[in-house]
């Protein structure tokens, strides 16, 4: 069994208390069935408010207040200061530490959900990278390992897609996008070139040349952008809310940026935004690497690389319009909105992940609007994506 360790994770600590967004908050913790078992034999007061505290036909915690309803005042887990470590369940153990099962490879990563692993995933100097090792494990017989060999290519030539800064960072995404486009065709057996020989062309010296002439049509379509960015953002709102008043704030974002400034502040203020984030590349970069490397070897189960190159891109152009609301509204509002960039990426990106990622039917939502969601065309996306001047 082979395992891969991101080079960031044995940097994380939880901050406890003193984080802004404690994980024991917005939904129900599911509880595994060993943790749940030894709940019902603790002695004591104890024993008897922590199973007066588990919804116990679901198998999750109560909440009072959207926390978990053993947060006490300070912070803290009574949990833990009575049970200690070993007294918490596999999902409070764990988080926010997450593991992808793919046969004969594991990766073990930070979700982007905890604010504290955020600022670590999205200031990592290495971008991303695995450190690799064997160990014993069962592994899986269902994987076509065949598959799996092509995916990690594939991944490997996206990653070096996001690397290349002679390109804006939109057009890079772009390019990703239209990569998994071309390799979803092959492996639906479209005619064409054989998925080796279209990766070796997407990875050729001239290959950024080449897509840049071809997707010109694309280029300064203001604002058809605008609509499209638009119906993102109200397609997000329809998402279950596990972040206080995520629908509103979504629509909130739509009615500032669309329709109470006009095209021309919107132009202004976003040529703005974009000067002062092509300073912090490396933020940008590191957020669509911690996406292509959370989803792309998930079409291992599905065939469906598209789809996971869609999302990856979706969540971005998500973050980033969220971040670019904030900034707008900061600049409207006379403030030094540039200097906040790098804690308002920390912030929405958290929020996205949390609100997304921590709830399939978000996930499974989201993806079969992918799928079946003509809003979601390559041709819309890549308007998104360059429609705006780069």
């Amino acid at each position: 069994m082979k395992y891969r360790v991101a080079a960031y994770y044995k940097d994380f600590c939880c901050i406890g208390s003193a984080c802004e967004a404690t994980c024991c908050g917005g939904w129900g913790i599911e509880i595994d069935a060993k943790s749940y078992d030894r709940y019902q034999t603790v002695p004591g007061d104890f024993g008897r408010r922590l199973r007066a505290g588990i919804d116990h036909k679901n198998r999750v915690f109560h909440l009072c207040k959207r926390k978990c309803s053993f947060l006490n005042q300070d912070g803290l887990c009574d949990i833990y200061k009575k049970l200690g470590q070993d007294g918490l369940c596999i999902a409070c153990k764990n988080f926010p530490r997450h593991m992808e099962d793919y046969g004969v490879l594991r990766e073990v990563m930070l979700s982007l959900a905890c604010p504290e692993a955020a600022r670590l995933i999205l200031n990592d100097p290495e971008q991303g990278i695995f450190l690799e090792k064997n160990r014993h494990g069962n592994v899986r017989e269902d994987v076509d390992l065949s598959l799996l060999k092509v995916l990690e290519e594939v991944r490997h030539t996206m990653t070096a897609m996001m690397k290349n800064r002679s390109l804006h960072i939109n057009c890079r995404l772009a390019m990703v996008l239209a990569f998994a486009h071309d390799v979803q065709r092959r492996l639906d057996g479209a005619a064409g070139l054989p998925l080796e020989a279209l990766i070796r062309r997407y990875s050729a010296g001239n290959a950024a040349e080449r897509f840049l002439i071809k997707v010109r049509p694309y280029e300064c379509r203001w604002e058809e952008r605008i609509i499209r960015m638009n119906a993102f953002l109200r397609e997000s709102a329809v998402l279950e809310p596990i972040i206080t008043n995520w629908r509103e704030q979504q629509m909130n974002i739509c009615s500032r940026l669309y329709h109470h400034q006009s095209r021309e502040q919107y132009r202004q203020h976003y040529q703005l935004f974009a000067e002062a984030t092509g300073k912090q590349e490396l933020l940008w970069e590191n957020l669509m690497f911690y996406f292509i490397n959370t989803y792309v070897l998930g079409a291992i189960y599905d065939r469906d690389v598209y789809s996971k190159a869609k999302l990856a891109v979706f969540s971005w152009l998500l973050i980033r319009e969220q971040v670019f609301a904030a900034f707008s509204q900061s600049i409207g509002q006379g403030q030094a909105a540039a200097d906040w960039l790098p804690a308002m990426l920390t912030q929405a990106a958290w929020r996205y992940a949390r609100e997304v990622e921590n709830l399939d039917e978000n996930l499974n939502t989201l993806e079969h609007g992918f799928r079946k969601n003509g809003l979601f065309s390559l041709d819309n996306m890549l308007t998104v994506l360059l429609g705006a001047p780069v």
